[in-house]
């Protein structure tokens, strides 16, 4: 028997359900100020490539310093950087937006849409453009927002902010659970 939709609860945009993916990548970030996670993704709303911020190769997480009980687990921290302060060659990290840019390369990119968790950086706005990357949907504001939105808009990049509410996520996982553990007791 094919399980139906649970009464009003509609089901996930392509929106929602590729920004939900995104959120889903942003939980292996190592990073612990941002946890980030980005997704290109094409016409037919099939992922391309996806990303999420932290250190490349075999370079140590700041999560997994933390892990192992480091008082100053972040890279920044520990040269008495102040977090905000831009291109200070402290951190050990790649940015969402880039990982998922360096997996796609050009061909991958180009024409495509990202959706990322919080609106790129200056230097992510730079090289989505470059990338030609068409919309990035993001879902939280950044504090450089008013810059990097010029930039990306200069490039031609369309840019909108993804309404979704917690509710809403919720009630849209709490959906594929309630089916699981319906199935289960079946």
């Amino acid at each position: 028997m094919a399980a139906s939709l649970p009464p009003g609860v509609p089901r996930a945009t392509a929106d929602e359900f590729l920004m939900l993916k995104a959120i889903a990548i942003a939980t292996r970030s190592g990073c612990i100020r941002y946890q980030v996670g980005a997704i290109i993704a094409d016409d037919d709303n099939r992922v391309v490539s996806s990303g999420y911020n932290g250190p490349s190769g075999k370079i140590e997480s700041c999560s997994s310093r933390a892990e192992r009980g480091l008082e100053n687990p972040c890279y920044k921290d520990l040269a008495g950087i102040a977090f905000d302060v831009k291109n200070s060659g402290e951190c050990e990290g790649i940015h969402a937006e880039e990982n998922a840019l360096y997996l796609a390369g050009r061909d991958g990119s180009k024409g495509n849409r990202m959706y990322v968790t919080i609106f790129p950086c200056m230097e992510c706005a730079r090289r989505i453009g470059a990338n030609g990357i068409k919309e990035v949907i993001h879902l939280l504001d950044y504090p450089e927002k008013a810059r990097a939105l010029d930039i990306l808009t200069k490039q031609g990049v369309n840019v909108r902010r993804l309404e979704l509410p917690r509710d809403r996520a919720q009630l849209l996982l709490d959906r594929f659970y309630d089916q699981v553990q319906g199935r289960s007791k079946a």
